[in-house]
């Protein structure tokens, strides 16, 4: 174990989980005083427009650098499998996609087009299928490597738990029921994964190799 390993990954962690927490609390004040949103039907990306968007546009930078930060946490503690290497880059593939809805606002409801509007929502709808194929592949290296086997099982829970709300999401925005809804229970399917696993890192941080640092 080298003496720089563990402080990446821990750091990594750490803030993995800031950027989780930034994220929740800054949608749980944005639902507060947002209220002419409804959280059954209009989508997160929604408070981007209007008084508060600034604030909607940290939360989802915060989380965005913090999900970057834990991939390169995960790099170092998983080592260079197969199955953790396309997760960790996948997995980062995702967090560039959360950045950059962040960086361009969503068109408001009933607005013409617009460029920004476009590239938010590719970003966002990938960011979701590119997660959620992190995850599986994070799993199965979760289940290779020594240092995280105990964790491989909530890790596949939590994926499953994802995968159920991005269908249920995916249903809903082509029906129109309650898309909001269905939107919300993706986010915190995958906040959940990120907190718990970023928590994780943060407080075992193994090394490449797999054994917990002692």
């Amino acid at each position: 174990m080298t003496r720089m390993t563990v402080p990446v990954t821990r750091w990594g962690g750490l803030a993995g989980v800031v950027g989780v927490i930034a994220f929740l609390g800054v949608v749980a004040v944005l639902h507060a005083v947002r209220r002419d949103l409804s959280p059954l039907d209009d989508l997160v990306s929604d408070y981007a427009n209007g008084r508060w968007g600034g604030l909607f546009a940290l939360g989802v930078l915060a989380h965005g650098a913090g999900n970057v930060a834990l991939s390169v946490g995960l790099a170092r503690a998983l080592g260079r499998s197969g199955a953790a290497r396309l997760g960790v880059v996948t997995f980062a593939l995702a967090s560039v996609g959360l950045l950059l809805t962040g960086v361009f606002r969503t068109d408001a409801p009933g607005a013409p087009e617009s460029a920004a509007g476009v590239v938010h929502r590719s970003a966002a709808t990938a960011s979701f299928a590119v997660e959620l194929a992190a995850l599986l592949a994070l799993a199965s290296a979760f289940r290779a490597s020594p240092g995280w086997r105990s964790y491989a099982r909530r890790a596949v829970a939590l994926t499953a738990l994802a995968g159920a709300s991005t269908a249920w999401l995916v249903v809903a925005l082509r029906t129109g029921w309650t898309p909001g809804l269905a939107e919300r229970a993706a986010l915190a399917a995958f906040a959940l994964w990120e907190l718990s696993t970023a928590a994780r890192l943060a407080r075992a941080a193994p090394p490449p190799g797999g054994r917990p640092p002692g």
